[in-house]
């Protein structure tokens, strides 16, 4: 962007240099692929209205990652085969986004301008295309960049062929794991070392709006305060409960570490993972707020925004609960010593999971509130015995067990919010609702 605005001023245009890696392999063809003979050599000139076929497979074992690209010219004269190997960590999916990400540079680099790409990967297809979510911050991330090189072409379809129709392509992508000695010398062979896509996963990308952490980084920073006398004196005061460390700014705290400041963009990022995201339990306001500060997070409107996203949730509100019973006074269990006395009840029946599991054995600790459950196909003596056994008498070494309803109640709420209609994945659950 700076030498743009440089040397916009002399009408000359900044043009950034294309990928090293997809050039490098340009080249690397144009200089073994023989060239069609005859006077004018006018070819590649007539062609370039026409459409390339270009076939992408990728293969991932233990032995390694890579992928085949075979590009084929409209009048089928002119075959590209390369064999690509992939000096990294990949996963299928992943090289099969790394081969229609090189199969479309080197297009560019060809520069071909009407190209058809058939993948026999209906997952990324689909993803490319939108009728599959991208459930994986790395899926998310290949989408975006095979569609930002879709926009370069005047046309570029991607389109899922079956895998009997895509043989060439899958046998150039394990050619690699076999060795190179002996192959046809017009298969053109090329080490990936590193990723098209940067390993490094943001979470929460920073903004450039303007947000009420700016006025505070600018004092701390370098000492500016706007002219209006009380807005700087405000700043001033606010200010000494911040600090800047390796240029964040975090809020000072009495009785807890210090907090990082979000803006309210990362906010928001912040309320969805913790409220529903891998160990959020769909919790209420004041407990998502305070959660979010044991996290380390800090805004200044975080209470008033946790309270309008847990009213805007949808399953809060499907799944909420009512309480129709009348109030009356709460009776006191008293207990002297952690892991003394356990409250023990039995949950279900459940919709059928794996292995048959049908209910749930729950077992909770008056003193410090501690949970043990385990889901069971049956209820008998001889599994209760066990459960009571192996998880309280054998771990903690309680004396005394009672009947409890109370975190009945908590895990029921918490398997109603995150399996929905999933009924079936109850038991793969219930792990993450203990731990939260």
């Amino acid at each position: 962007m700076k030498w743009a605005i440089e040397l916009g001023e002399f009408d000359i245009e900044f043009k950034p240099r294309p990928s090293i890696k997809a050039q490098a392999l340009a080249d690397f063809i144009a200089e073994l692929t023989p060239r069609p003979r005859g006077p004018g050599n006018n070819s590649s000139m007539s062609t370039n209205l026409d459409t390339w076929q270009i076939f992408v497979d990728g293969a991932s074992n233990s032995s390694g990652s890579g992928a085949g690209v075979i590009i084929i010219s409209p009048d089928k004269q002119t075959e590209i085969q390369c064999a690509l190997r992939f000096e990294f960590e990949a996963t299928n999916n992943e090289a099969e986004y790394e081969a229609i990400v090189i199969a479309l540079e080197l297009a560019l680099c060809l520069e071909l301008e009407f190209v058809k790409v058939f993948s026999d990967s209906q997952l990324v297809v689909g993803q490319i295309e939108g009728s599959f979510e991208r459930k994986e911050e790395k899926m998310s991330l290949y989408c975006m960049k095979v569609q930002d090189l879709q926009r370069k072409f005047k046309s570029c379809e991607i389109t899922k062929i079956a895998r009997k129709d895509n043989g060439k392509a899958d046998a150039l992508s394990r050619l690699m794991f076999m060795g190179v000695d002996g192959l046809d010398r017009t298969v053109h062979i090329k080490i990936i070392t590193e990723p098209n896509i940067s390993q490094i996963l943001d979470i929460m990308d920073i903004d450039n709006k303007p947000s009420w952490m700016d006025p505070i980084i600018e004092f701390l920073t370098n000492g500016n305060l706007p002219s209006d006398a009380r807005l700087a004196r405000s700043i001033r005061d606010r200010a000494s409960r911040y600090c800047m460390i390796s240029g964040v700014l975090f809020r000072r705290s009495i009785t807890l570490p210090y907090l990082r400041c979000l803006r309210p963009s990362e906010s928001s990022q912040a309320l969805a993972k913790v409220h529903e995201g891998v160990c959020g339990n769909h919790q209420g306001a004041r407990a998502l707020a305070f959660k979010l500060v044991r996290h380390g997070y800090y805004w200044p409107t975080m209470k008033k925004d946790a309270s309008e996203y847990v009213k805007n949730c949808d399953k809060c509100q499907r799944f909420g609960n009512v309480i129709h019973s009348p109030a009356e006074d709460l009776t006191n269990i008293n207990c002297s010593a952690p892991f003394e006395q356990w409250g023990v009840d039995i949950l279900g029946p459940f919709p059928v999971a794996r292995s048959q599991l049908k209910f749930i054995a729950v077992a909770v600790e008056y003193f410090t509130k501690w949970v043990e459950a385990e889901p069971l196909a049956t209820i008998s003596e001889p599994k209760l015995r066990a459960f009571t056994w192996r998880s309280i008498i054998c771990s903690f070494a309680s004396s005394e067990q009672r009947s409890d309803r109370v975190t009945n109640r908590i895990i029921l709420q918490d398997l109603r919010t995150r399996i929905k209609d999933a009924r079936g994945s109850w038991s793969d659950e219930l792990p993450s609702i203990l731990w939260t």
